[in-house]
């Protein structure tokens, strides 16, 4: 509702004043998304965009390119609004990020940013054909931006915008084989979102449209941005657990049953460890002041002998699937199951002690 408010201010009293209009710009973007940093990331980065886009103009043009200029930057906050839920991931201070980005620039940044921005509710056939067009219109961009410059001398914002992306994509591959650093991937990517899609609507207002192909044109992406992500969002939303780290829903209740139970040595599955270490045993220490030892998730599937000898010396398992649990009894294992959880098929087991 900040957002909105401050561009209802900017069209009246607020727009006399240039200034101004960029402080309720930053000032709205900022209250609407305090509470989400990397929503403050993306707004704020979309606010500067838009002073750098309005600097372009004169000041008789300045209304005529704001009322241009807002409508985009409205589409693209919608986006962000509602993209940024599929982006987020716990921090892992851990040092095991575990996600790739050492090679394929174009899949690991747009790929992930476009399967990312759908919820991961598409196959890897639609992630890839998105992607390949995303990057096939960027490059075009990117060569009629190089055309445009050498053919006038002169910057306008699209011409801009393009520059801002290349520069970012290319700053990302120096620092990749300079310092070894990874690609950027799914939330990281974010970044790219407010700019590529600015860049395509200032595509179209450059392109050799009739006004009303233009105008159709704009309205089109305008749409399809606005839809496709309510949509998608709509249809992964639930307050049970983030789509993304569904094994963690009932991490919270797998720990308190074995806190009731007075553990002392718990064995978690390594994405239970992640969430422990990183949050439970930092907010509740006193409450969880047991042992914990990660395996990994195939370690309950080959259930070699290093496995079993560890289990042993465990009073109290936390397992995710794939488990089986009667290959484990016929390993030798002896456990008693205290509760299975349906959502997550997480099982809570009491291992018997051996003499």
């Amino acid at each position: 509702m900040c957002l909105f408010a401050g561009l209802y201010l900017e069209n009246g009293r607020c727009f006399v004043n240039p200034y101004l209009e960029t402080k309720c710009l930053v000032t709205g973007f900022g209250f609407c998304c305090t509470c989400r940093l990397f929503e403050l990331l993306i707004f704020l980065l979309l606010s500067g965009l838009y002073y750098q886009l309005s600097a372009f103009c004169s000041d008789k043009q300045r209304m005529a390119a704001f009322l241009a200029i807002k409508r985009k930057c409205m589409v693209v906050a919608f986006g962000a609004r509602h993209g940024h839920y599929c982006h987020i991931q716990p921090v892992d201070h851990t040092g095991d990020l575990e996600y790739g980005g050492d090679t394929d620039l174009t899949g690991s940044i747009l790929g992930s940013l476009v399967r990312g921005s759908l919820y991961n509710s598409a196959n890897d056939t639609v992630v890839r054909f998105i992607t390949g067009a995303v990057a096939l219109l960027l490059v075009g961009c990117f060569a009629y931006a190089a055309y445009s410059y050498w053919k006038s001398r002169k910057v306008d914002p699209f011409i801009f915008l393009s520059m801002v992306v290349a520069c970012m994509l290319g700053l990302n591959v120096f620092f990749h084989l300079a310092f070894a650093t990874p690609y950027l991937l799914t939330r990281t990517t974010l970044i790219f979102y407010p700019c590529i899609v600015l860049l395509f609507f200032y595509l179209i207002d450059r392109g050799s449209f009739p006004a009303s192909s233009a105008t159709f044109l704009n309205i089109a992406l305008s749409t399809i941005i606005i839809v496709l992500f309510s949509y998608v969002f709509i249809k992964s939303f639930n307050l049970q657990y983030c789509y993304e780290w569904k094994e963690q829903a009932d991490t919270g209740k797998c720990l308190d049953l074995v806190a009731e139970k007075r553990a002392k040595k718990v064995l978690l599955q390594k994405w239970h460890a992640g969430v422990f270490i990183n949050y439970y045993s930092v907010v509740e220490k006193s409450k969880y002041d047991f042992q914990i030892k990660s395996f990994q998730p195939q370690e309950t599937v080959t259930l070699t002998q290093a496995f079993c000898d560890t289990f042993q010396h465990y009073d109290h398992a936390i397992l995710l699937p794939p488990y089986n649990l009667q290959d484990m009894r016929n390993k030798g294992l002896s456990f008693t199951v205290l509760k299975q959880f349906p959502i997550t098929g997480a099982a809570v087991l009491q291992i018997a002690k051996t003499n």
